[in-house]
Parts: structure tokens; C-alpha cells; sequence
């Protein structure tokens, strides 16, 4: 915590750019983005009827702001990334905002588990491997369960926040997806899906 008479410039660079997260970043997702994970939500309680939706897994869920919107709005979250030196200050964040959100390493969740929902915004333009990581959030969901996709494949850069050969991925993931969930109308801007096959590897339920 700040000590009383120290100025921020006192503090090293790390510890002052943690301040700054745990301060001015302790706040839910934008309004645009709360909106259009509000959009989401929607979209699947209204398909459900609003039933028995509990749990569910934030896949690359970064500093925690949409498993935060998740947590407030009801849901047992898994916040699901790489393992992280933040992930503390991460655990403190979820705590002071008075939620419980579990942390996992998102290459070590058990396939055991099956989420009733899984998200996953602005996530898959980051991963090499693609295929695998839609592979992984299909074996993650129960039959009759929905996945929350929002990709940026469009905006791919070329910095190293992105890989630059998934441009080629834009607007295919509905289609990969195709044979295991069927695609719910929803905005352009986000894909919502409810997977129909009783197990996306194969496996008995």
C-alpha cells in the first residue's frame, strides 16, 4: 500500500504502474464493451429461458475486467490465462471488488469441467495455434452450452501484441465451429454459439 508522505515519483516504475491498476483501473469494462458483453448475456438467457447458467470460464481473461462483469452479474467465474507475476495483484483486484473468481492456467484446465458458458474476447488474434485453442474451448463446454467469441482478426497489426498470419482467420471461426455449435443470430461484432454436439472430442458424456 502507498506509505503516508510519499509521493508517487518515489516509487519504482513497476510499483507505480501497479498503483495506477489497482487504482484508476479497479472499474468494470468500458461502457461500449459492457455493452456488448451485456448483449451476449442477453442473447443466451433468452435462449435458455434464463436457466441454470452458473458457471463459466473467461479463456485468455488478461487483467480481469470482463470476468469481473461476469462475476457481478451473477456467474461462478473461471478467469482462465497464462501464468502471470500479476496474477496477486489479480487475485487482490477480484477481492477488493468483493467477487470470487478463480485463477487457472488456461493451457491446464481439466476438460472434466465443462463450463455452461465460455467467453472469449479479443483473445484469439493473439495465439499462434488457432485450430488448437478453438479445439479447447469446444472440449470446455457442456452439450447444450454456449461459447462467446469475439475475435479482432481484421485489425491484426504487426506489433508483437498480434500474430500476423491470423488475418487469414477473420470472419472463419463460425465456420469452425460449425460442426460441433450452432450460431445464434447476434451483432456483427461478437459471435454467440450453443454447442449442439454431446461432446466436441468424442467422448462419452
Amino acid at each position: 500500500a502507498p506509505e503516508i508522505g510519499k509521493g508517487l515519483s518515489d516509487y519504482s516504475f513497476v510499483e507505480q504502474k501497479m498503483m495506477r491498476w489497482l487504482t484508476h483501473r479497479l472499474r468494470l469494462p468500458g461502457r461500449h464493451r459492457g455493452a456488448r458483453l451485456e448483449s451476449a448475456l442477453k442473447i443466451i438467457r433468452d435462449d435458455c429461458g434464463g436457466d441454470g447458467l452458473r458457471s463459466l470460464v473467461d479463456f485468455g481473461g488478461g487483467g480481469g475486467n470482463d470476468a469481473l462483469f461476469y462475476a457481478k452479474n451473477g456467474y461462478d467465474v473461471v478467469c482462465a490465462d497464462f501464468p502471470s507475476p500479476w496474477d496477486a495483484h489479480l487475485a487482490e483486484r477480484f477481492r477488493l471488488h468483493g467477487v470470487s473468481c478463480r485463477l487457472e492456467d488456461v493451457r491446464a484446465i481439466s476438460a472434466e469441467h465443462r463450463f455452461d458458458v465460455l467467453t472469449s474476447m479479443d483473445v484469439l488474434e493473439h495465439i499462434y495455434d488457432v485450430e488448437a485453442a478453438l479445439a479447447s474451448m469446444l472440449s470446455l463446454v457442456r452439450s447444450g452450452g454456449y461459447l462467446v467469441v469475439q475475435e479482432d482478426f481484421f485489425n491484426v497489426n504487426y506489433d508483437v501484441e498480434h500474430v500476423d498470419k491470423n488475418r487469414f482467420y477473420h470472419k472463419k471461426v463460425p465456420k469452425y465451429f460449425s460442426a460441433f455449435a450452432e450460431q445464434l443470430p447476434s451483432p456483427g461484432y461478437v459471435n454467440v454459439f450453443r454447442q449442439t454436439a454431446s461432446d466436441a472430442l468424442g467422448r462419452e458424456e
